[in-house]
């Protein structure tokens, strides 16, 4: 407990909790009692992160994000709120979580604001967090992407953590898949290019596109150029079964084609999108979200998944017409 001293004799005051103000026993003074800041401050801080917490263990994610939100917006200077704010974006019920994630905490803008404004054993505790999950986020990516960009920063993070768990064998995986993908770098930035090209001409309802015409321009390049690959495009067509969505009746669709995953987002006109795809896939998993669920908080509204042929065929197109209530998936060979 905190010491109050008399202002007048120096004798030390009788304050006990909830006091405003204490008369002194030696001379009489009467004096106003202003708590300790820190001490307020604290106590506010650990229940409000005790309540956090509360919500979190009951997976009450909406409920805790607001508490969290409150102890920022209450205490703003202490920054272990930024840990319960990344125990929401991930929906862990435990701190020590963090240490397995599959991602890479130092993306978090609250992981950085720590690493800025945190006490030195806040850093401390979430610097020893992101290195203890940076295999379980190696072999995440490794894993699931097919992205050239993912995987050179997946090999730079192996190159500067050599002591990390599986630290050889990750960087032996990861040196054959940028190989693979190096080799097909140039084919994917065309095949996207020309892609962007249609979806602008599309935007502008532009008379004339013949999308079979276009789709076999491209399945003739990617005839020659993918031959050896183990790796093939999948086109994604996304449009309205009936006229075109707005935002409002609109959604979000999620592609899962083995190792690789797609995010499309209606508009108001159709739109294709590129996904490179492991050769042995045979199956794509399409799953609906709200439009207003563009994080993908919430458990998919729809899911479907459609059977698809990769080796003779030059080019695979996974149609998606979407209705207001539900989705179509047709696959076309070109």
């Amino acid at each position: 407990m905190e010491t109050y001293l008399c202002s007048s004799c120096g004798a030390n005051l009788p304050v006990k909790p909830g006091m405003t103000i204490c008369t002194c026993e030696y001379c009489g003074t009467i004096q106003a009692i202003v708590p300790d800041r820190d001490g307020i401050l604290e106590a506010q801080f650990q229940e409000y992160y005790q309540q956090t917490l509360s919500f979190l263990a009951a997976h009450q994610w909406n409920k805790a994000e607001e508490s969290a939100q409150r102890l920022s917006v209450t205490i703003p200077e202490d920054k272990r709120a930024c840990l319960l704010h990344m125990m929401c974006d991930h929906k862990l019920d435990k701190e020590e979580q963090l240490a397995s994630l599959p991602v890479d905490l130092e993306e978090s803008p609250f992981y950085q604001t720590i690493l800025k404004e945190g006490s030195v054993e806040l850093k401390e505790k979430v610097k020893g967090y992101r290195q203890a999950s940076l295999p379980f986020y190696c072999e995440d990516v490794l894993k699931r992407s097919s992205e050239l960009a993912e995987i050179k920063k997946i090999y730079g993070i192996l190159e500067q953590n050599p002591q990390m768990r599986d630290a050889q064998m990750l960087r032996q995986k990861c040196m054959l898949k940028l190989k693979a993908l190096e080799q097909i770098e140039s084919e994917v930035c065309y095949i996207r290019d020309r892609l962007d090209e249609l979806n602008k001409r599309l935007a502008r309802s532009e008379s004339g596109i013949d999308l079979k015409e276009e789709y076999k321009k491209l399945a003739d390049h990617c005839a020659a150029k993918f031959r050896e690959s183990a790796y093939v495009p999948l086109i994604i067509g996304l449009s309205g079964a009936r006229g075109l969505l707005d935002d409002e009746a609109g959604a979000v669709f999620v592609v899962h084609a083995g190792e690789a995953e797609c995010t499309c987002i209606t508009k108001e006109a159709p739109q294709l999108l590129l996904v490179l795809c492991g050769r042995q896939v045979t199956k794509v998993r399409v799953e609906q979200h709200s439009r207003a669920d563009v994080k993908l908080n919430k458990a998919p509204t729809g899911q479907k998944e459609a059977a698809v042929r990769f080796g003779k065929e030059k080019l695979t197109v996974l149609k998606i017409k979407a209705h207001l209530f539900s989705f179509h998936l047709d696959v076309d060979y070109i």
